[in-house]
């Protein structure tokens, strides 16, 4: 006890020193940020009850307002975090000092306020000229902040960054006006400042007027957001680049969009380009954080906090008044404006290598980077947003919760898995990397694997099959990651996952067949054309193996001896769909892209990972028996029948003998006499080598990289898997016999999306498989429904 009371004297002992003497080391060591960033944290250390000694009061102001300075006046983010925390710390409490920390707090918040207007208006509001962009700059600054007087030391020019009179031109004033790099750098610096601010605690009390007229802290937030928003759309806007083809007139003033971001992109010779992506990210993150703390706030007022021992049961009564729907609300405007911004970054998407004929433009190392950093910003904000307001609100007993979910995400879904598919490669490199980059990991696969596990239970099967891919062949971080996310989808929904797999393991494939070594068109080629052509076999036939480790690995993840009682009868709709996928030729679109006849069969090798799961039950076994024969005999009667190239043929028969089937006795006659055609056939023609991968295509020797999925997307395209009934949840009928899993076909909207800026082809039937054992009235659509 003795010991405890002298270490609580020493403490107090030294929060009275280090309170005193923290402002003068703070402003003698302010220019040194490692030194900066250790003292900044001190003050958390501090003694609350200090603070109250009425002869500290002196010392607590100065150290609260070397704190502020510090804080408007830092870059470095270290030291700005700590500040942030501090300041909290001083500001928070039961001591009687904390209305003066709650003071400093508020000033720190305005004045960040005040910059930020005041450099978005400089800039979006030029076109105006001198004068009137003056009165239209003090009239928007008026809508966020008061008019009348600065605080002490705001009126200095130092402390913001330097903005000049901005003029007309053709852009409103961005990059036109000579400083243009500097307003560019003020709005980064001064939105990452509120940001972090804002993360650590809620300003909206500190937004409203000075002399507190404003009718409700709410209307000092959304002037603050919507001026950000407006202003950083302006720029995603103006930033967007817009490829044309060789043919298009390079003076085509119809194009407004593609003449003014490449005059925008011309004139950029101070390279800003990524000091306004930086600005971009942080303002999400800040509308980001604004909206979270409205939302919370919204949640206590509203009572909708459920702890695990309240009775959430309603009585009938309690439930008057809860049908009326919500429309219009504060967290609904500042949630809109975030998806509008995260839309415009995924707009940003552009390929970073032309195609062959030259169709596509080369675009700088600048607007390449731009669009890559655009990209990944918004991600990260999908996937803090769709964590915040889950899809699963929909079916919540609170109109406002109903309100806040995000109903219809398909173009957040689209956008990030466009940009995941573009830039996985990164994820693959690590695989046969002496050391991983973790930061490739937790950029791209650690917020997608996030957002799944939290939305699986009305979660999207195609998104969650892009992230199932990389359980095997991106490293041993990134298979870490995926195992452990196959473990929650698996207790969360265990059909859903197994549909997942499905959607996972047919995007692979078409990547293996996409990348398919492209014929060589000499009739007699070089030596270095056969072993380049070599080389590709090679790389290809190793894709192939992948895949079926990946087919492995994922089989492996159902259970260990014995399935569970949902996953068993979900597995023959499982099987039945991969079979029908293999014989299938088509890809839905036209005739000019189906694939030769057969050509998927090699897809029922994959499926052979699951044939001991599938041939465990009799009733099971035979069903897909009756499936096959009545496959193999449609495929026999094909009148392409004796083109069906010979390794196609193999995998069906090795399928069958995984399964513990007989070949049928019209595979084994046609097999001999496919085989004795393609020995004829190589007789007589000029092919190229290795019949097991060439001439399989009706496209003929036109090759589709990986990227050739996402080369085209020009604009972003919704990724939808469900019918869009309004709640997009899938919810059906199921129809079938008993105890057969069937499938079911439902036809989503037509009228999905009307805004041209996100056109996407019209979408097509979808189907479901495994749920009618599961005795529930939910259908499940396709877990890969081609867009």
């Amino acid at each position: 006890g003795q010991k405890k009371g002298s270490t609580a004297i020493q403490h107090e002992n030294l929060s009275v020193a280090l309170m005193k003497a923290l402002p003068n080391l703070l402003v003698k060591f302010k220019t040194d940020s490692a030194i900066t960033s250790s003292l900044t944290t001190l003050p958390r250390n501090l003694l609350p009850t200090v603070f109250s000694l009425p002869q500290k009061k002196a010392d607590f102001i100065a150290l609260a307002k070397t704190l502020s300075e510090i804080f408007l006046q830092s870059s470095d983010e270290t030291v700005l975090k700590n500040v942030a925390l501090s300041l909290r710390f001083l500001s928070h409490g039961d001591h009687s000092r904390a209305p003066d920390g709650r003071l400093q707090l508020k000033n720190v918040t305005q004045e960040l306020r005040d910059r930020l207007v005041d450099l978005f208006a400089d800039d979006i509001l030029g076109s105006a000229g001198a004068e009137g962009g003056s009165q239209s700059k003090r009239k928007r600054r008026s809508n966020a902040s008061s008019p009348s007087k600065r605080r002490r030391g705001a009126s200095s020019t130092s402390s913001r960054a330097s903005t000049a009179d901005v003029t007309d031109d053709e852009d409103s004033g961005i990059d036109g006006a000579t400083n243009s790099a500097d307003t560019e750098y003020g709005i980064y610096l001064n939105l990452m400042r509120m940001r972090i601010l804002f993360k650590r605690c809620d300003l909206s009390p500190y937004l409203q007027d000075e002399d507190g007229t404003t009718s409700s802290d709410d209307d000092g937030v959304e002037a603050l957001c919507s001026v950000i928003a407006d202003g950083l759309a302006q720029r995603l806007k103006a930033r967007k680049v817009a490829p044309k083809d060789d043919g298009d007139d390079d003076n085509n003033d119809d194009d407004e969009t593609s003449t003014k971001g490449e005059s925008l992109w011309d004139k950029d010779v101070k390279k800003v380009a990524m000091t306004t992506a930086k600005a971009v990210d942080e303002g999400i993150s800040l509308i980001i954080s604004a909206t979270a703390w409205k939302y919370r706030e919204v949640l206590e007022q509203e009572d909708l906090v459920v702890g695990d021992d309240d009775d959430v049961i309603m009585d009938e009564s309690s439930k008057d008044g809860e049908d009326e729907e919500v429309e219009d609300h504060l967290v609904l405007r500042l949630r809109n404006r975030a998806i509008a911004l995260i839309e415009l970054c995924f707009e940003q998407f552009v390929e970073d290598s032309g195609d062959e004929d030259g169709s596509v433009p080369d675009y700088t190392d600048e607007q390449i980077a731009f669009s890559v950093y655009m990209q990944t910003a918004g991600c990260g904000a999908a996937s803090d947003l769709r964590n915040l307001f889950p899809k699963e609100l929909a079916g919540a007993a609170s109109p406002l919760l109903r309100a806040f979910s995000i109903k219809n995400d398909g173009r957040l879904i689209g956008g990030y898995v466009r940009c995941f598919r573009s830039k996985e490669s990164l994820l693959r490199e690590n695989n046969d990397a002496d050391v991983e980059d973790k930061g490739v990991d937790d950029t791209l696969l650690l917020p997608l694997a996030r957002t799944l596990a939290f939305n699986w239970a009305v979660g999207n099967r195609r998104e969650a099959g892009v992230a199932l891919a990389h359980i095997t062949g991106s490293g041993h971080e990134a298979s870490a990651l995926v195992s452990a996310l196959s473990k929650i989808l698996k207790k969360i929904d265990p059909v859903r996952y197994l549909e997942a797999q499905m959607a996972s393991l047919r995007q692979s494939f078409e990547d293996w067949m996409d990348n398919e070594p492209e014929e060589i068109e000499s009739i007699h080629p070089t030596d270095e054309e056969m072993q380049a052509f070599a080389d590709a076999e090679k790389a290809h036939k190793a894709q192939f193996q992948d895949l079926e480790q990946q087919a492995w690995k994922l089989s492996q993840s159902l259970g260990v001896g014995k399935l569970s009682k949902q996953l068993a009868p979900a597995l023959l709709g499982f099987v039945q769909e991969g079979i029908k996928f293999a014989f299938s030729n088509s890809d839905g679109a036209d005739d000019e892209d189906e694939w030769a006849l057969g050509t998927r069969l090699s897809f029922l090798r994959i499926l052979i990972k699951y044939a001991n799961w599938a041939k465990k039950k009799k009733d099971h076994k035979q069903a897909l028996k009756e499936t096959l024969d009545e496959k193999e005999l449609a495929l026999h009667d094909h009148p392409d029948f004796g083109e069906v190239h010979e390794d196609d043929l193999a995998a069906l028969e090795a399928f069958r003998k995984a399964l513990g089937l007989e070949p049928t006795a019209v595979a084994k006659d046609d097999a001999d006499a496919t085989a004795m055609d393609a020995s004829m056939a190589t007789e007589n023609e000029h092919v190229t080598p290795s019949p097991s991968t060439a001439g399989r295509y009706s496209r003929g020797s036109t090759n589709r990289s990986r990227m050739s999925s996402v080369s085209g997307l020009r604009s972003l395209s919704p990724l939808y898997e469900e019918k869009d009934d309004g709640s997009n949840d899938g919810s059906g009928e199921e129809q079938g016999e008993e105890g057969k899993d069937l499938i079911i076909e439902e036809e989503r909207d037509e009228d999905e999306s009307e805004d041209e800026e996100f056109s996407a082809p019209a979408p097509k039937k979808g189907k479901s498989y495994g749920r009618k054992a599961l005795s529930t009235s939910q259908t499940t659509l396709d877990p890969y429904e081609e867009e």
